[in-house]
């Protein structure tokens, strides 16, 4: 691998675990090896009070560093409309990155990206990426999961 790809990586692991650290979901960051993008860091991010499973890499052919964070499955095909409806509008609203479902498998997920080309990596640009995104689905988080349970009722999972 070369310099310049392992120095992104240290930068993109270090904010990860600085973001794990302060979120407050008992998870570890977990890095995985990759055929294709030799490292997986997969996290939580927890706005409020529900743990979303999240995924980051760095993929060497495109130059770029890849988030996403997956809601919970929608499990009644009746609702899904619903949910892309709300998806859609979503899109239409934030400034970066993209919410997106998949119909056959009920998949959610918010997906953003930054690409640098031929340069290395610094703190600033993948900061931004994490922190513009997790802002977002703050944001959203709650009319999201209510679209994906099919109910206005409350999603909060608090345990006080």
């Amino acid at each position: 691998m070369n310099s310049m790809l392992e120095e992104s990586h240290q930068v993109l692991e270090a904010l990860l675990r600085e973001h794990v650290s302060r979120d407050n979901c008992q998870h570890e960051l977990q890095i995985t090896p990759d055929q294709d993008y030799e490292r997986l860091y997969t996290f939580f991010f927890t706005p409020c009070c529900f743990p979303l499973r999240g995924l980051a890499w760095i993929n060497p052919v495109s130059h770029g560093v890849f988030l996403r964070c997956f809601y919970p499955e929608v499990k009644d095909p009746q609702i899904m409309g619903q949910v892309l409806a709300l998806l859609s509008s979503l899109n239409w609203q934030i400034p970066s990155g993209c919410y997106a479902a998949n119909p056959e498998t009920g998949e959610v997920v918010f997906k953003n990206a930054v690409f640098v080309y031929e340069r290395a990596m610094d703190e600033h640009l993948v900061r931004s990426l994490i922190e513009s995104s997790f802002e977002i689905v703050s944001v959203h988080w709650e009319h999201v999961l209510q679209a994906i349970f099919g109910t206005d009722s409350n999603v909060h999972n608090h345990h006080d």
